[in-house]
């Protein structure tokens, strides 16, 4: 096994894996890579899973801070004049 086959696939949003994937298979069909390039070019690369666990809490943050800037008052938040 050579070094380069011990590194992670390219993780890579779908869009962007699509694109990919299609040129790889489009270079083999056309003779540009072989079988053998191709499959280790396919498997270079993957979809980057999403992860909504690490991202609910900045959600949670954006739509309190957003839901607090248009009512103007906010349960937590401290007065301005108070805080003099």
């Amino acid at each position: 096994m050579s070094e380069q086959d011990t590194h992670p696939p390219l993780a890579l949003g779908k869009k962007q894996y699509g694109i990919i994937a299609q040129a790889i298979e489009r270079w083999r069909e056309g003779g540009t890579i072989d079988e053998q390039l191709a499959e280790r070019l396919s498997n270079s690369i993957a979809v980057a899973s999403f992860d909504w666990q690490r991202t609910a809490p900045l959600r949670i943050h954006c739509f309190h801070f957003l839901s607090c800037d248009r009512r103007r008052s906010c349960p937590g938040r401290r007065s301005l004049a108070g805080a003099a």
